[in-house]
């Protein structure tokens, strides 16, 4: 899977309740939402995260898979173009 490269999931149910502390001597943590920066959290705060009421919308991004548009925006060439570029 070649997105868990790009991230940590934590699967809970949705009716857990999860606070996240950022620590005292940290430094700020970048808070982000559909990869787009919201905010910044402070040292010392606490960040309660719930389900939201309101339903997620799928949206599709044409017919290519996750890792292929992954591959394509960050230039990554796949190792098996590479191996046929060394033979040549």
């Amino acid at each position: 899977m070649c997105y868990a490269v790009f991230n940590r999931s934590l699967v809970i149910a949705a009716t857990e309740p999860l606070r996240v502390d950022v620590l005292p001597d940290s430094a700020p943590v970048v808070i982000e939402c559909d990869g787009s920066r919201h905010s910044e959290a402070p040292p010392g705060t606490q960040l309660n995260v719930s389900m939201s009421d309101e339903p997620g919308l799928l949206v599709r991004l044409g017919w290519t898979s996750f890792c292929g548009r992954a591959r394509r925006k960050l230039q990554l060439v796949d190792p098996l173009v590479i191996t046929d570029a060394l033979e040549v």
